[in-house]
């Protein structure tokens, strides 16, 4: 029997969850940066009940960000914004001295294995562009999310309500001149 024909369907296009968010800087707290942030109506959103057994979603956020000195920085995706759950985050990575603009890039798949009030999760992915390892200020080096992980990346979802998925950062130093911005976030449904 052939196999089923595989869809990707972009689930954000032309949402505000697709468009740019606001910078980060001057703050060293916990805070979704993903364009509509955690606004209702504006932040990307799963249905109540929507999410199945089986399901694979593909997130992919990209953006730019500048630092003095080395502070350090940690990029996530969370399910019901930065006050809900983590589905990966990095480790808080020592960025490069005094880059400017330096391009960073974020992609996780998140795999639906339980529904319903304890339902789960397990999502993985990296983040490229952020770790000071390059001798020329700027970074390709990749970080895993999660960095280390004894579930796989498993985590409970209550996927009964519906959840926001954001991309969360924070500084390890609050400085104007650290700063990150969100330049887009694609979310996908792979499904067959």
């Amino acid at each position: 029997m052939p196999a089923s024909p595989s869809y990707v369907l972009m689930m954000n296009p032309g949402q505000v969850s697709n468009q740019a968010g606001s910078a980060l800087a001057s703050s060293a707290a916990l805070t979704d940066i993903s364009g509509g942030a955690n606004v209702a109506g504006e932040a990307f959103s799963i249905p109540a009940n929507f999410m199945q057994v089986g399901q694979t979603w593909r997130f992919t956020a990209s953006g730019i960000y500048s630092t003095t000195a080395t502070p350090t920085l940690l990029i996530g995706l969370y399910l019901g914004g930065v006050a809900g759950t983590a589905l990966a985050a990095t480790i808080a990575v020592t960025t490069p001295s005094g880059v400017t603009n330096q391009s960073w890039l974020l992609e996780a798949t998140t795999r639906v294995t339980a529904v319903g009030t304890s339902g789960t999760v397990v999502t993985q992915g990296s983040v490229t562009g952020i770790e000071s390892v390059s001798l020329t200020g700027a970074s390709a080096s990749t970080t895993m999310m999660p960095e280390t992980t004894s579930t796989a990346g498993q985590s409970t979802q209550n996927t009964s309500v519906s959840n926001i998925v954001t991309v969360g950062a924070q500084w390890g130093t609050s400085s104007s001149s650290n700063s990150i911005l969100c330049e887009q976030f694609i979310v996908e449904l792979l499904t067959s």
